[in-house]
């Protein structure tokens, strides 16, 4: 088993780090990537394709460069095959990143989304602001985050 916690990004956090990663959300993102194991699906990736193709972001990073954070990202993250049918979200658009953290055995949730932040915690997951993942995740013996022991 890993020592690394388990982390489940939302789109939004996905978006403003590729707008800015000298940003509270590019932050959060570099730090899960370096020290904890980011996960995916199909569903949470095709959601983030969707929304990094938007031509609104045309005019402030080249569509190539949007694909490109988008290839490093999909090589980063472990896939986790999707069998939970929870639905927990207000807009049920988000319940994707529950049926991930849930199926994945995630620790954390890290979204921007009050809609979500509210669930703190679900089922043992954490549902963090970017902020606050990286408040936990720079204090010197940062052991607030439940473990779980999960086989895959």
């Amino acid at each position: 088993m890993s020592d690394r916690i388990r982390v489940v990004m939302d789109t939004n956090i996905l978006v403003s780090a590729m707008l800015s990663s000298r940003s509270v959300p590019g932050d959060a993102l570099r730090l899960a990537a370096q020290t904890c194991i980011l996960l995916a699906s199909e569903a949470t990736m095709a959601e983030a394709e969707e929304v990094f193709r938007r031509s609104k972001f045309d005019a402030l990073v080249p569509p190539a460069a949007r694909a490109r954070f988008l290839v490093r990202y999909r090589e980063a993250a472990k896939f986790i095959p999707i069998v939970s049918r929870i639905e927990v979200c207000r807009d049920a658009r988000d319940n994707k990143f529950v049926h991930l953290a849930i199926d994945g055995g995630a620790e954390l949730i890290v979204i921007g989304d009050e809609d979500l932040l509210v669930l703190d915690p679900f089922q043992g997951v954490r549902v963090l602001s970017p902020r606050s993942f990286l408040a936990f995740q720079t204090r010197p013996g940062s052991s607030e985050f439940p473990r779980k022991h999960n086989p895959q």
